[in-house]
Parts: structure tokens; sequence; C-alpha cells
């Protein structure tokens, strides 16, 4: 039996070490895992903002001016019960925010003394299960927000508190470069004034733990209390590995996300998991909206408020971020008159009972099912090494493109005649912004396109303006911008997964038609052997974690030659063809 045969045999004991990531523990006995160090459990004064100034303003009026208007542009829906539940999307405020306040219009002055907030983890150590904050406060420019420790202590404290089967656990070091519970609270803020917070960052679930989490929570759910689940809806397009169509793109994301967004409302749990295993839909708040849907009370009512998508925004449909704002009430005294199927003007979407099977949205729109990432774009090995000479090109145009664009928002003219043979084949290429040492942007292509010079071009483009993950790129930051191209192999592929060398080589799997990738750095420098990255990978391709293991599974694996800039606007020379950047795979 090989060795990956062998392992497998107890590989669910594996799997459940591997994801732990510290929580399986009570707050009296951390337990540090083999080789691994334990989560911080000292409780700190005050969790400090991560994203202020790059998802929202940074400074306290401009971000009350910006909130107010939201809420002000944001119409009051008439709803049919007191609001107990919400779904609001968490990228930065330029993008998604229209859309959050919506929600959060319909809470406003509502009187709830807490806030439970259920938020995917979307950086750090996999882990499973929940993930408590140990801190008294968290920040924002607005001032801080009481963490409810009673609250928190208790579910840290929920049985059993270690083992397999634990699911709650302080786990601060999650909550490090976290956005998805503090793009919330300002707006939370504001309609709310003073609450109580529970924040709840939730890891890998396995089956049961949706009901188990669900369970734990439910005794916290009194009229006073409110839930906000952070999620986005579809991400669509290459770098997010999800591309299930090529034409009427925004129809066809209408009818995508109408239908998960069908099941939520009819709190179907079983008909959303079965979607998601069907379509991969790419929702990075699948397990907190699902432990909702667990949570609610079966007369618990949906509406969905705006739904909107940053294709639509920026008028470009190759990427695109869905975002959705729904609203649960549940019996009691009316706050207004609903109106079930009413039409929203401005995104086209009915609040109830809108939205086809997905047994016949694949049936209708089969045709575009045909062309999952692999077959984007051209395979073709290039004429030869790119020289250091080359890679200082590409930087310079990539820093031309970003100074342009931020400047005149248009795209700097090149002579292609100038250029070198090399650069004008066509190339899989990514384009890295760094600032202060963390991502700021990262767009790119896997095969083949568009000449190198171009696609550079055009991902350093995307990478400072169209990354939904950050707002778009200011005119003083371009000092603070570090650049990396990435111009990848063509890719190979490999009879199983024990070819795959981990930390030099990139990796692209496929299933039917689910995919996903990573690029070469991302195992490395998130500390995870084949296996680990296999089972991560998976996941990203909203497949079973096990799904490597299928005898139809294809892989693909690929390098990279790197081009860094030392300092903003340095040119350095290319790295050896095994480095790239991690952050797609986030």
């Amino acid at each position: 039996m090989s060795k990956i045969g062998r392992r497998q045999t107890v590989y669910f004991i594996a799997f459940l070490l591997l994801l732990s990531g510290g929580l399986w523990y009570s707050n009296r006995d951390c337990l540090a895992q083999e080789g691994k160090a334990a989560p911080d459990t000292t409780i700190t004064d005050v969790q400090e903002p991560a994203v202020s100034g790059f998802f929202y303003p940074r400074d306290p009026e401009k971000l009350k001016e910006m909130l107010n208007r939201l809420l002000a542009n944001a119409p009051q829906k008439e709803l049919a019960g007191r609001p107990v539940a919400l779904i609001s999307p968490h990228a930065g405020y330029d993008y998604s925010g229209g859309v959050a306040a919506y929600g959060y219009k319909a809470v406003q002055g509502k009187g709830y003394k807490r806030v439970i907030v259920l938020a995917p983890s979307h950086y750090g150590k996999r882990y499973r299960g929940a993930a408590i904050l140990k801190a008294r406060y968290y920040k924002t420019p607005l001032g801080q927000v009481e963490i409810d420790q009673e609250v928190c202590n208790q579910l840290a404290e929920h049985p059993p508190y270690f083992g397999r089967d634990a699911l709650f656990g302080y786990y601060s070091g999650a909550y490090k470069n976290e956005h998805s519970i503090e793009t919330q609270l300002p707006f939370l803020q504001t309609v709310l004034g003073e609450f109580k917070l529970v924040p709840v960052l939730l890891g890998v679930l396995m089956e049961d733990d949706f009901q188990k989490i669900a369970d734990a929570l439910r005794p916290y759910m009194d009229e006073n209390t409110l839930v906000v689940v952070s999620s986005d809806f579809t991400h669509y397009g290459d770098r997010f590995s999800y591309t299930p169509f090529r034409s009427n793109i925004e129809e066809n994301l209408k009818k995508l996300d109408r239908g998960a967004t069908e099941r939520i409302l009819a709190l179907d749990f079983d008909g959303l998991m079965r979607y998601r295993e069907e379509t991969g839909i790419t929702v990075c708040g699948f397990y907190p909206i699902a432990v909702l849907l667990k949570l609610l009370p079966r007369e618990a009512q949906g509406t969905v408020l705006v739904y909107d998508t940053s294709g639509k925004m920026v008028n470009d449909f190759s990427h695109s971020v869905s975002y959705t704002s729904i609203v649960f009430t549940a019996p009691g005294k009316k706050t207004g008159k609903a109106t079930p199927g009413t039409r929203n003007a401005e995104c086209g979407v009915r609040s109830v009972d809108y939205g086809i099977p997905y047994s016949e949205f694949r049936t209708q729109h089969s045709q575009f099912y045909s062309s999952p990432i692999l077959l984007i774009g051209e395979n073709t090995p290039p004429s030869g090494e790119l020289t250091a000479e080359e890679g200082q090109v590409l930087l310079s145009l990539a820093r031309t493109t970003l100074d342009s664009y931020t400047r005149d928002r248009k795209l700097p003219e090149v002579k292609e005649g100038t250029l070198s043979p090399r650069l004008r084949e066509k190339c899989g290429v990514f384009v890295t912004l760094h600032k202060n040492g963390e991502l700021r942007g990262c767009i790119g292509h896997i095969l083949p396109k568009a000449p190198l010079w171009q696609a550079v071009v055009e991902n350093a483009m995307c990478s400072g303006f169209r990354d939904f993950r950050f707002p778009p790129l200011k005119e003083e930051e371009l000092r603070e911008i570090n650049l990396e191209v990435s111009v990848l192999s063509p890719l190979r592929r490999i009879n199983g997964p024990e070819e795959f060398q981990v930390g030099q080589e990139g990796i692209l799997i496929r299933l039917g038609n689910a995919s996903a990738v990573f690029l070469p750095q991302v195992a490395t420098e998130q500390g995870w052997d084949r296996e680990e990255t296999l089972h991560h990978l998976c996941q990203k391709a909203g497949l079973p974690w096990h799904a490597w293991w299928n005898k139809d599974m294809e892989f693909y694996v690929f390098t990279s030659t790197v081009f860094q800039e030392r300092t903003p606007g340095d040119r350095a020379g290319a790295q050896p063809p095994a480095n790239t950047h991690a952050g797609l795979g986030r």
C-alpha cells in the first residue's frame, strides 16, 4: 500500500487534528498540539481594527458621513414582525455598503442590547469550529464595542470541553487580519448605539456541527438579541476559480444567487447543502448561513431587501461578487406591511418565492457548463525563460499602470513593437500588490489569455482597482505599494496527488465542473503538507474535503517565475521558479 493509501486509513483522526487549530480545549486548559503553538488565550483589553482605512474610512467624521449617507439612501422597508436576524455583506463599503445599509435600516433604533455576529474566517490557520475572541472591547473609528464576556465564557465552556466534538474555544489569532465581523460594527454602532457583542468566527464545520453550534447559541436568542450573519454571495471569475457560465453572466449570476436565496428564505438547510454540492456556489459565509438556518425558529419569515453585484457597479462581469441584504422577522407586533413577491425596482429580485429549481436552471443553461477554468486560454509553452531585464520591464509596466489609472483612470499607451518577442507571447500571469507587508490586491490568469505585457497591464489595474476584497487604490497609497509579478509556466497534468511537489509547484484540481487552484507559495505560507493542501483545495472548489481521493479527479501543476520590487518603485530580478503569492488561495 502506498504512503498516501496507508495514511487514508487513519485520515479521519488526522483530519480532526489538522483542522482543530487549537480550538479543542477549554479556556481553563489550553492544549497545544504537537508541532503547533496553541492559540493565545490571554485576554486583551482591545481588539484593534484590521481594515480601517481600507474597507471603510479611518477618520471618524468621514466614516459617520459615509454611514449616514448610505442609510439615508436606503428606503425604510415595512416588515411583518420584529427583526431577529440579518444577512449582510462584508466587502469594502464602496462596493457593498449600500446593500448592507438596507438591512441595518430595518433594525435602526430597535433597542437590541446584544448582537451575535456569525462570520466566516478568511485568513490564518484553518480550524474546526467556532473561534471566540478573548478581549473586552472591539475597536472601530467610532469607538469601542463592549464584548459580552459572560456569554463568550459560557460558549467557550460549552461541553464537551475538548476532544473531537468540542466546537467553541478562544482563538484570538483568527481575528488578527479578519474583516468579516469588523465591517459590520460601524453600521451596528450607528443604528443601535450601545450594545454588547458576541463575535463567533466559524472555521471548517462537519455534518453535525451546524446543529450543535445552533443549539449552543439558541439560549441567548431573546427579544433583545439580534443575529447578524456576515456573508457575500457568489464570487465569479477566473481568480475565484469559479466560471460555471461564460455567456449572459449578469442574468445567470442572478439566477444562481436566487437558487441559494430561495432555499435560505425557506429555511431549507438540506436543500441549501445540496445546492452547494450541485453548483459549487462560492458563498464565503456559507457555514454561518447554514448555522443560522438551524438557529432560526421555523416560523421566521425571510425577506430580501436588496441585491446587487460588483460587476454591475463597475460594468465589468469578468470578475464579480454578489451582495444581498436579507432580514428575518419573527411573529409578533408588526412593524409595517410585508409585500411578498414585490419586485424591487433597483435590483430586480423578488423578496419571496422567486428563482427556479437548480435542476431546471442547469437544464436550461447546460451549454455554459462546458468551460471550466482549465479550458480557458491556451496552454502552450513559452519560447524561453524570461531575463531579469524583461522582468524589470514587466514591473515597470505594472507600476506605470497604477500611476496612470490612479491619476486619469486610463491605461498607459504601450508600443508593443519596442518589446522583446518573449513579452509579446501569451502567458499566464498574476500581479500582486503589498502594502506594508500585507496583501493589498491580487488578480491574474492561470492560463494565457493575452500577450504577457498586456496581461500585466490589465491585471495590475484590476489588482489595484477591481479586487473586491479591497477599496480602489488611492494616489497617496502608491508610495507604500510593493509590486510582484508572477509569470506562470504551462499547466502539466500529473497522474495523481503523490506527484505534487508541495511548496515547489502550484496545483489545479478539476472534478466535473468544479475546479480550484492554489499558487505555489500557499502551502508553504500556511504550513500545510500535501494532504492538508489537497483537503483545503477541495473545499475551495466546493467539494467534500476527501474528494481528491475520487478516481475521476484531475490534477495539474505549474511553477512560477517571480519578479519583485524590493521597495516601492524599485525593480528587482527574477527569483527561482518556485515561489509566488499566496493571497489568491485565501
